[in-house]
């Protein structure tokens, strides 16, 4: 089970992605804005964020430099979760130091595979793979 931060100035997309997680067998905290998610990220770091492109103020680029900034949180697994159609949006992402991009709506499948790939704990995923075989 990882625990996920959702980043996201639109209280109806936290409620959804934390649905979304709860499903997948996660736990979720959500932040309304980028200086909210540094000070949730300080106070209990999680596994992985969920992190709008598009908020007020400080947008979800300023927020992801400032968390690779800190060398606490310099390797926290970043996904940009977002509704933008930018053409150069994937590479500005792994750029600024995204482990990708989803796009709005979120398809359940795709967030279940960042998750296992970036942000779920190695201990977990060495459980999955020896019940696998």
């Amino acid at each position: 089970m990882a625990r996920l931060l959702i980043v996201d100035d639109e209280p109806d997309t936290v409620r959804i992605l934390s649905l979304a997680l709860q499903v997948l067998g996660h736990q979720a905290q959500g932040a309304s804005s980028g200086p909210a998610a540094l000070q949730a990220i300080t106070d209990c770091p999680p596994d992985g964020v969920l992190l709008d492109v598009m908020m007020p103020g400080m947008d979800g680029f300023e927020t992801l430099y400032r968390i690779r900034a800190t060398p606490a949180t310099r390797d926290l697994p970043v996904v940009f979760v977002t509704a933008s159609a930018e053409a150069d949006l994937d590479v500005r992402a792994a750029a600024a130091g995204a482990q990708g991009v989803l796009h709005k709506p979120v398809d359940l499948k795709s967030l279940g595979q960042w998750i296992e790939r970036h942000a779920a704990h190695p201990v977990m995923a060495e459980i999955s793979l020896s019940q696998a075989t």
